[in-house]
This record gives C-alpha cells, sequence and structure tokens, in this order.
C-alpha cells in the first residue's frame, strides 16, 4: 500500500510545521502562521484518498489494514507525548490546571480532543495558551474525517462517481464553515464539518490525478501562485479574523495548486525539494506534538511569562531533536517492522491506558495530594459558583430562565445587574447580601464578553446585539428600582484592541435607563486585573515540582503590585466621568480592593483566599467582601456612610 514518494510533499508539510510553529513562538512575526494546519489537512487528504483509491481500484482495500495503519503512524508519538504531558503536569501543574489536563489526555486518546476543546470555550476557562494539548484538536478532527471517508469511497467504487460527491461533499462543508464562521467562530474552528473541505480539497485532487494519471496542472504558474498564496496567508489572517471562513480559501488553495503542479514545476523541485526542507517534512508530526508541548510548559514553569527570544530558539531546537529522535527510535520501528495486527492491538491499548489514567487525574481532581498542606489549602481556591448563576446567562444557544427576573420576597424593591462577566462575579456577594437582608429581590442579565449598552454596536461576539436586546427587553418589562451596571471596561475602551464603548454610547445607556424610570443607577468602575493570577502569587516562590519544595512562610502575603496591571485602570476615567455627570452612582474597585499602588490579593480575615481566581475574575469570597464593603450606596435604602471613592 503506497504511492510514488513525492519529495515536494513533504517539503510542503515542512513549509506546514513551520509555520505553526513560527506563530506560537513569535506571534507578532508570523501572524497567519497558523494556517500551517490548514495546509496539513490538504496534503492529509491527497495522500490518505490516494492509498485508498489505489487499493479499492486493486480490490485490496480492507478498512481493518486500514485502521491498523492509520493506528501504526499516528499513535506511537501521541501515546508517548500524551504520556509525557501527564508527568510534567504532575511535576509542574497546579490541581485546577492538571485536571483539565487529565480531562485532555482522555479526549486526545479518544480523537476527539476538538469537541473537548469547543465544549470548553467558556470566559472562565483555563487560557488557551496554558494547555499543553491544545493542539491535538486538529488530530482529532482528521480521524474523525477518515471514520467516514473511507467508507464512502468504498460505496462509490466506480471512480467516476467518486469525484462529484467529493466535490458536493467538500462543498457542502465549505458553505457550512462560511456560515458557522459568521456565527459561531469557535464551533466553526473546532467541530469537523466546519472543517471537512480542507481535506476534501486534497482528496478531489488525489481523485482527479488518479483518473489523468499524472498531476492535474504540471504548471510552472501553479506552483508559484500557490507558495504566494501561503505567503499572503500567513501574513495577512490573524488571530482576529473570523476563521476559517473565506480567509482559508487562502491556505487550502495554495497548498491544492502547489501539489497539483506536480513535482518537477520549478518551485517544487528547487524549493520544496530542498534536502532540509524535505527532512523537516519527515518529522513534521512528532515536531508539530513536541513543539507546542514545550513552550506551554515553559510558561508555566515560569509563572506564565513568555520565554525570551533566546529561549524559544532553544525549545525549538529541543523539539526538533525530541521530533528526530521519536522519528528514528519510535515511528519508525513501530511502523516498518513486525506484524500489523499485533501491533495495532498494542498500541490501541496503550493509548487507551493513557486516556485512562488522564481520567483518574480527572476524578481525582488533579492530585491534590501532591502539594504539602500549606499549599493545599491555599489551592483550594475556588468555591464553585452556584449552578443556579449560570441559568442567567445569555448565550448562543442559551436564554435566561424566568427565575432570572427576580429572587426574594414578593414586593420587596428589584435590583438589576447588568454587564459581563465583571457582573457575574458580583452575583455571589449580591445574593449573600440578599440572604442577609431579605429586603430586595435580584435580577440579572449576563452576556460574556458583552459590554452592557443601548447600541447595538457589537461586532463580536455575535450574540452580544442580541443579548443586549434581549436585556433591554427585561428591564423595560420589569421596571427594576435598581440597575447594576458592570464590565470589563478595559476590554472595550480601544485601549486594548477592542474600541465598542465610548463616552457618547455609555451616556445614551444611562439616558436610557432614566428615560424608561429607573431610580437608581450604580456604575461599578475597572476591577484589578493581573499579569497572574492572584491565586498563584503568593506561591510564586514555590517552585511546583516534587524535586524543590522550599519551606513557606506561615502567613500568606495580602497585597501585591508587581503583578497588578496598572494601565487596565485608566479605562475606569471615562466610566467614572459619564457616571458622575449623569447622576449615577458610582463605584471604584479600586477604592474598596487597592492601597496605593497595590491591591489586594487575598480576602481579608478569610484565612487565605485569593481575590480572583484567574487575571481578574473574583471569587465568591471575594465578592461577598466587595459587596459587603459597598452594601450601603448599592441601594439608596442601605446609605449610611460615606460612599467608597
Amino acid at each position: 500500500m503506497s504511492l510514488p514518494y513525492r519529495r515536494d510533499v513533504d517539503g510542503l508539510r515542512a513549509i506546514a510545521v513551520l509555520f505553526v510553529i513560527g506563530f506560537h513562538y513569535f506571534p507578532s512575526a508570523f501572524p497567519g502562521g497558523f494556517v500551517g494546519v490548514d495546509v496539513f489537512f490538504v496534503i492529509s487528504g491527497f495522500l490518505i484518498t490516494g492509498l485508498i483509491r489505489q487499493d479499492i481500484a486493486a480490490d485490496r482495500f480492507s478498512i481493518a489494514q486500514f485502521y491498523g495503519r492509520r493506528i501504526r503512524r499516528i499513535f506511537p508519538a501521541l501515546i508517548l507525548v500524551l504520556l509525557v504531558a501527564l508527568g510534567m503536569g504532575f511535576l509542574f501543574m497546579l490541581p485546577d490546571a492538571f485536571r483539565t489536563l487529565g480531562l485532555n489526555v482522555a479526549a486526545s486518546a479518544g480523537f476527539v480532543a476538538n469537541i473537548a476543546l469547543w465544549l470548553q470555550q467558556d470566559y472562565f476557562a483555563q487560557s488557551a495558551e496554558f494547555n499543553p494539548l491544545l493542539h491535538i484538536w486538529s488530530l482529532g478532527v482528521e480521524e474523525q474525517f477518515y471514520l467516514v471517508w473511507p467508507l464512502i469511497l468504498m460505496m462509490l467504487a466506480v471512480r467516476r462517481s467518486a469525484i462529484p460527491v467529493a466535490v458536493g461533499l467538500a462543498g457542502l462543508s465549505f458553505v457550512v464553515n462560511v456560515v458557522q464562521s459568521g456565527n459561531d467562530p469557535v464551533s466553526a474552528f473546532f467541530l469537523p464539518f466546519s472543517r471537512f473541505w480542507e481535506l476534501g480539497a486534497g482528496a478531489v485532487l488525489a481523485l482527479l490525478h488518479a483518473r489523468a494519471g499524472r498531476p492535474v496542472l504540471e504548471r510552472e504558474w501553479a506552483g508559484w501562485v500557490g507558495l504566494l498564496l501561503l505567503a499572503v496567508a500567513m501574513v495577512v489572517i490573524d488571530r482576529d479574523r473570523a476563521f476559517p471562513g473565506w480567509w482559508a480559501l487562502l491556505p487550502v488553495a495554495g497548498a491544492t495548486l502547489l501539489i497539483a503542479a506536480g513535482e518537477n514545476a520549478r518551485p517544487n523541485r528547487v524549493f520544496l525539494s530542498q534536502p532540509a526542507l524535505v527532512y523537516i517534512g519527515l518529522i513534521s508530526y512528532p515536531l508539530y506534538l513536541w513543539h507546542w508541548l514545550l513552550l506551554v510548559f515553559a510558561r508555566i514553569i515560569r509563572f506564565q511569562k513568555e520565554p525570551t527570544f533566546i529561549m524559544s530558539i532553544g525549545l525549538i531546537l529541543a523539539a526538533g531533536v525530541l521530533a528526530h529522535l521519536t522519528y528514528r527510535f519510535v515511528e519508525r520501528p513501530i511502523r516498518s517492522a513486525g506484524r500489523l495486527s499485533p501491533k495495532a492491538v498494542s498500541l490501541a491499548a496503550v493509548l487507551a491506558v493513557g486516556g485512562g489514567l488522564g481520567l483518574v487525574v480527572y476524578a481525582k481532581e488533579g492530585l491534590l495530594d501532591r502539594f504539602p498542606h500549606e499549599i493545599q489549602k491555599r489551592m483550594m481556591t475556588t468555591e464553585k459558583e452556584s449552578e443556579d448563576a449560570h441559568v442567567c446567562r445569555y448565550d448562543v444557544d442559551v436564554r435566561p430562565s424566568p427565575q432570572c427576573e427576580g429572587e426574594g420576597p414578593a414586593g420587596a424593591p428589584l435590583a438589576l445587574v447588568w454587564g459581563d462577566s465583571h457582573a457575574f462575579h458580583l452575583i455571589a456577594g449580591l445574593r449573600a447580601l440578599q440572604q442577609e437582608r431579605q429586603d430586595f429581590r435580584l435580577a440579572r442579565y449576563i452576556s460574556f464578553a458583552c459590554a452592557p449598552m443601548v447600541d447595538a454596536v457589537a461586532s463580536r461576539p455575535r450574540y452580544c446585539n442580541d443579548a443586549n436586546a434581549f436585556a433591554r427587553q427585561k428591564i423595560e418589562l420589569l421596571r427594576p428600582d435598581t440597575v447594576i451596571l458592570a464590565a470589563r471596561w478595559s476590554a472595550y475602551d480601544g485601549t486594548r484592541g477592542y474600541a465598542l464603548l465610548n463616552e457618547e454610547r455609555l451616556t445614551r445607556t444611562l439616558e436610557w435607563l432614566k428615560t424608561i424610570g429607573v431610580q437608581h443607577i450604580v456604575v461599578i468602575g475597572q476591577f484589578p486585573h493581573w499579569k497572574l493570577a492572584p491565586s498563584v502569587i503568593p506561591l510564586r516562590d514555590f517552585q511546583f515540582s516534587i524535586f524543590n519544595r522550599p519551606a513557606l512562610t506561615e502567613k500568606m502575603p495580602e497585597w501585591d503590585s508587581a503583578y497588578l496591571d496598572v494601565p487596565a485602570f485608566a479605562a475606569e476615567k471615562m466610566v467614572r466621568h459619564v457616571a458622575t455627570a449623569e447622576g449615577a452612582t458610582f463605584i471604584s474597585p479600586a477604592a474598596t480592593l487597592c492601597d496605593g499602588d497595590r491591591c489586594l490579593i487575598t480576602v481579608p480575615d478569610s484565612g487565605g483566599l485569593p481575590i480572583s481566581r484567574d487575571d481578574g475574575h473574583l471569587t465568591p469570597a471575594a465578592s461577598t467582601f466587595f459587596i459587603a464593603r459597598n452594601a450601603s450606596v448599592i441601594r439608596p435604602e442601605y446609605r449610611k456612610e460615606t460612599p467608597p471613592r
């Protein structure tokens, strides 16, 4: 089961993996390097479809043989990387992160990593930059494609019907991709059917190649245009584009043209067939697996600091060495020698064991017992939000339930919270205040990453305009006595690249609230933003490794300034000015949580509970503390002291 070897295709593999490595290590220099994955998809569709078609034509194709060969090709390096990830996670990861890693190991072993990542896309989810197995999503898409595509080709054993069916399926997948990229970019990026057209492009090319008996273009211009399209894709596309969408046509068309040009076209013969590129292409699969794992653990060990340029070069070289060793001593021996069936079964069993280990780590809450008691106490950070708080969140497929319209004593004044995740983290404190006083009702309408405003001008996420329209409808219907506006203002004022909310739009929002009869408007300012999560800051001098456990001070520090993102507070100036001008009550979180150039990282009198779970969202204990300190100005009836500045 083989096809004529093409050195230029391995060279194209090298370009793809170098694009991806460039994007991950030097994103400013390679903004669109992630399109290398799309190039991989085209190559995979071309090569695997060619092999399947050849065997079907010779009447020797076997599903068992096909999957057995896929197992021997994919599993060895994947097993090694997953086990190393678990080992590194055991040594260096905090329990929450290690627990998530365990789940991702299990998902990767089951080739559903793309679906697991899609399900994890929550505003509070661990940052993708610290997920060691983030890149395994592409393997999930490929293997899901190969669950169905060989069966389709078998049913279409007559080659003349295979090409139109392949074109039709690829076209349908492309349409789904364009529609999903506009409505739900996360689904379009991770879910398989919006990606199948990229593998389908390679599949169609393989079928056309087989029918013609040669590369379908064999023109110099096809190779040059293909290279140009890849270069344009790498420069023009960036993470802010709705991707894949229409933009993915650039790398897919570029890769397709290069393969179609044939190995004798000058760009393919002179450039892609260079020995260095060809060898990088040969080890591209383990290189792809290793490079991201090393980068993420470098960030984790350095407490979320990016590696320096020299360190990055060293990590890339280390990934290359590991890829060479993996290819030489793991991949090639397993692929080339011995009987197919026993090896495939053994590899599948080992991968299943690795996935099982991941599930154990997940079930055991990230193995908290790895750490001394003092550390365990600190890491038992984050009491979980009550489940009913989430039912009041507006999302793509979620609408707030009726209980969000107001809980509390019948007839009591209604306070309504409107905003993004920085409004959501106030709910725990407000509910505690409500349960203590029993003299107001609480409603809430939350949309993560959506600024609360009356204008429908949000371009992303796409559901924000609908969410705000829904909240405005409910506010008009419920006529609350108090509306509390809260948001991560620094995300919307243009200082962080997303200019959405300005004085004019915020003024119109407050004026609209007054127009419909809201008696009391409370605007919460900018919460402290951190470069390193406060739950981790006190432990920054503690090496998270079983090999090095220095003594800890008995009392955790309460304040920090070194990791405080001071520029984020600049967003509060505009919000304060508008709120004051419109007669709203303004509460500055800095007045409660900060003292000069330092801010709290531990909730006072809590026994060491952190103020924030991540880079700025309050823990439930911190939310309760913040609301209690500002209860006197949240509603006029509670005004008993001078409001915070």
